[in-house]
């Protein structure tokens, strides 16, 4: 589907690693030349991080994702606290399974199909760009150029559609 999405809306950008953070799901592409190399799907989304600090802390999934909607994904700029800094906790463990899975799956594929290419810059999309900072705070935990897909010149919608699902004009 994240093939298709960019193929069809985003000719223009041949050469991608889009990476979809989701509410149940996680993928991430590699498009080279215009040709799909490679495809990983990981179970380390929005809703994991919502549940797991959820019972890691004994809040509700409505306290985690309110704390995350105000303060999002910077955990350095956390208030100071205590109930704040066990929430940087939790979610700096998340953070780090992410960068681990998102790292792990570059460096496979620089191994085994890049030829020596490099990846410098990746591409997100997803329920996950609604909380606040995840570009800054990828982009400095894996040391590469972060973008957010834009929302594509090719399809037509009001604000309201694209208010409704997090897209980004």
């Amino acid at each position: 589907a994240l093939y298709s999405l960019i193929a069809n809306l985003y000719p223009e950008l041949s050469n991608v690693v889009l990476v979809d953070i989701g509410y149940e799901l996680t993928s991430m592409v590699i498009i080279r030349g215009g040709q799909l190399k490679f495809v990983r799907s990981m179970y380390v989304t929005l809703g994991n991080i919502i549940n797991l600090v959820s019972q890691e802390l004994k809040v509700s999934e409505k306290d985690v994702e309110d704390f995350l909607n105000s303060y999002g994904f910077d955990t350095d700029n956390y208030p100071k606290e205590e109930h704040a800094q066990h929430y940087k906790k939790s979610i700096g463990k998340f953070l780090d399974k992410l960068r681990a899975e998102l790292q792990r799956s570059i460096l496979f594929y620089q191994e085994k199909f890049g030829a020596g290419e490099k990846i410098t810059k990746i591409v997100l999309t997803g329920a996950g760009l609604k909380v606040g900072k995840i570009n800054e705070v990828l982009k400095s935990k894996l040391k590469l150029e972060i973008d957010v897909l834009p929302f594509s010149n090719n399809v037509q919608s009001d604000d309201d559609f694209k208010n409704q699902y997090h897209l980004y004009a």
